[in-house]
């Protein structure tokens, strides 16, 4: 019995200091429940690959790599036409001086349609996700019909790194014919 008393008066302490908490705080002093944490299988890359020609047999190809990072930056590989990085005008920025998010999408757009006139063939298109970070938010809504029983609005923002390659390859002419 004295054992037992032992046991349980650390527990009854807690309970009865956590109802005497929750009775004299109002809503201000009310805590949110914690949220549950986030599948760390969520946070794992995602590579998609898009075949879009058959495998060559015996005929040599040369190979042209567009790689378009996020929204911001676009590359080729090697080089076209002169070409390495695909950038927008800077007359085309906003009032802030900020490149246009679109504008690069635009630019690769374009180059993918030269690239297919000068008789490029399309081999993969490579797509890879990789998510950055989670986040997890809970807030008191400001306008709360009832400020015994508040609003609570829960957000997650997740984050992530973006990248989509273009392979194109074209035969090699042949030398000494």
């Amino acid at each position: 019995m004295k054992y037992l008393l032992l046991f349980l008066l650390p527990g009854l302490l807690v309970s009865s200091a956590a109802a005497a908490q929750s009775k004299s705080s109002g809503p201000a002093g009310q805590r949110l429940p914690p949220l549950p944490p986030l599948p760390t299988a969520s946070l794992q890359p995602i590579v998609t690959v898009t075949q879009a020609a058959p495998a060559a047999t015996s005929t040599r190809f040369r190979y042209q790599r567009l790689t378009l990072r996020g929204s911001t930056e676009a590359f080729l590989a090697p080089a076209w036409r002169g070409i390495v990085r695909l950038k927008p005008d800077k007359r085309k920025r906003d009032f802030l001086g900020n490149d246009k998010e679109w504008e690069v999408e635009a630019l690769v757009m374009q180059t993918l349609n030269e690239l297919i006139e000068d008789g490029w063939e399309l081999v993969e298109v490579h797509n890879l996700v990789q998510p950055t970070g989670i986040t997890q938010t809970v807030e008191t809504k400001e306008n709360s019909s009832n400020p015994e029983r508040p609003t609570y609005v829960s957000s997650v923002v997740a984050g992530a790194y973006r990248e989509t390659s273009y392979l194109f390859r074209r035969p090699l002419e042949e030398r000494g014919k």
